[in-house]
């Protein structure tokens, strides 16, 4: 029984030391979990200015083809009336050349818009923190289900460990007990024999009465 009991102390051990190192482990997960929680939260309101700056691109774009649409219907009425008095060479010079400029612009805002690399980077590394955080969770989980049979298997063997326990020393107090009675029982026998004898070995004592014996000496 005290090998048993011995065993189950053993186990216990071990097993509040794993309990302690999963329970460690877990704590460093939710650590790791809430970093990146900040991360994926920090990325996502980047994520959110470059999609609102490319929303300003796009409408810029839009009023800028407006703009060179009309500068190109003023452009064509231009040279149908070069023959006016008021328009010269050099207004139309300066039509053509802000109608250049403004192919050009068109140009770049759609090629910033469509090839924008921090887009691109915040939108990988949101997928990928994603990613990471299930798996971190995942991982979470998994210790904390671990960590919990463990605090249940820990409980059963102190209760098989306190019941091995109790039962040793009722056991122990049982056969003291026992011996006690059994010694009890020796004395008394001992005692009674005792008594016995000294009634056995005692004399018979024979009580005579002087007017009851006949006087024969007539």
């Amino acid at each position: 029984m005290s090998e048993a009991i011995k065993h189950l102390e053993q186990k216990e051990i071990i097993l509040e030391k794993d309990n302690k190192t999963l329970s460690s482990a877990n704590k460093l997960l939710m650590e790791s979990i809430g970093r990146l929680v900040k991360l994926n939260d920090k990325q996502q309101e980047i994520l959110e200015n470059v999609v609102d700056n490319i929303n300003l691109l796009k409408n810029e774009l839009e009023d800028t083809k407006k703009e060179n649409l009309i500068l190109k219907a003023s452009f064509g009425n231009s040279l149908e009336n070069a023959q006016h008095p008021f328009i010269n060479k050099h207004s139309l010079d300066t039509v053509e050349t802000h109608n250049l400029l403004l192919q050009q612009k068109i140009v770049g805002l759609e090629k910033q818009i469509s090839q924008n690399p921090i887009l691109s980077k915040v939108v990988h590394n949101l997928q990928y923190d994603d990613e990471q955080v299930s798996k971190l969770k995942y991982t979470n989980n998994t210790l904390l289900l671990q960590n919990r049979l463990l605090k249940e298997q820990l409980t059963n063997f102190r209760n098989l460990h306190y019941q091995a326990v109790s039962e040793y020393q009722l056991n122990n107090m049982l056969n003291v007990n026992v011996g006690n009675q059994q010694k009890n029982n020796i004395i008394i026998s001992h005692m009674d024999m005792n008594s016995l004898n000294q009634n056995e070995l005692q004399p018979l004592k024979v009580n005579v009465i002087g007017s009851d014996v006949e006087d024969n000496s007539y």
